[in-house]
Formats: C-alpha cells, sequence, structure tokens
C-alpha cells in the first residue's frame, strides 16, 4: 500500500475528502500493480488516476469560482502545475514502461506533493468553503 487512509488528511469540508478518499483508492491500485509488474494493468490505472486528478481539481475549481475564494489563482496554478506533471508522467510511462520509477515517482514525489496539498491549500479552501455552503455538497 502507499498511503494508508488514517495518513491522508482530512479538511473541514466533506466533499473534498470524499473526493480525496477516492484518488486514494485510485492511488493504492495503481502501486498493487506497480508491485506486481501489471505493465497493462498500471497503463490502465494511471490513466484512471489522471481522469480522476483531472475530475478532483475541476470540483475544488468550481467551488472555489462559485464562492469567489480569495487564493483562486494560487490554488489553480498549482493544480494546473501537477496536472502538467502527471500528463507529463504519462507520456513518460508510454514510452518507457518502467515500474520501478513510475513507483519511486509517486511515493516520493507524488504522495508528499498529495499530504502538504491538502494540509494547506486545500485546508485554507475547506475552511472558507464551509463558511459559504453549510451544506456539503458532493
Amino acid at each position: 500500500m502507499l498511503l494508508e487512509e488514517k495518513y491522508l488528511p482530512k479538511v473541514p469540508f466533506e466533499g473534498m475528502n470524499e473526493v480525496h478518499l477516492r484518488e486514494l483508492e485510485i492511488l493504492n491500485n495503481l502501486y498493487r500493480a506497480i508491485e506486481k509488474g501489471d505493465i497493462p494493468l498500471i497503463g490502465e490505472l494511471l490513466e484512471d488516476l489522471l481522469e480522476d486528478v483531472k475530475g478532483h481539481f475541476s470540483y475544488e475549481e468550481d467551488l472555489m469560482r462559485q464562492t469567489q475564494f480569495f487564493a483562486y489563482e494560487i490554488h489553480k496554478a498549482e493544480h494546473d502545475r501537477v496536472l502538467k506533471e502527471l500528463n507529463l508522467l504519462r507520456d513518460w510511462w508510454n514510452k518507457n514502461k518502467d515500474p520501478k520509477r513510475l513507483g519511486d515517482y509517486l511515493k516520493h514525489q507524488f504522495v508528499p506533493w498529495l499530504i502538504e496539498h491538502v494540509q494547506t491549500m486545500d485546508t485554507a479552501t475547506a475552511t472558507y468553503l464551509r463558511n459559504f455552503i453549510p451544506i456539503n455538497p458532493k
């Protein structure tokens, strides 16, 4: 397992927590496929992760726009940067198919980024959203 649920920080906005947990499940499934060396499944799950991250970011950005979140541009810029990085990772995977290096990236770069992002930007965003949207939409 790449990251246990108990180590993924929670934010004060349940809709965001649900999105993060779904992404964590995909990440862990991808990491299990990497550990097994299942090249076709790795490619499929990497695509699933990319699609999920796009939806995750879009969901948060829509909420931030709707509530005129003061740090929208900064948060969106970080989403854009990570999405670009993940697209480059997918392109690299399609050429190289190296499970060890992909696993190393996820473990040593993506997961630490995810934890920090949730603890900082997402927590600030969720705290703000909680004041504007009293019922946490999914």
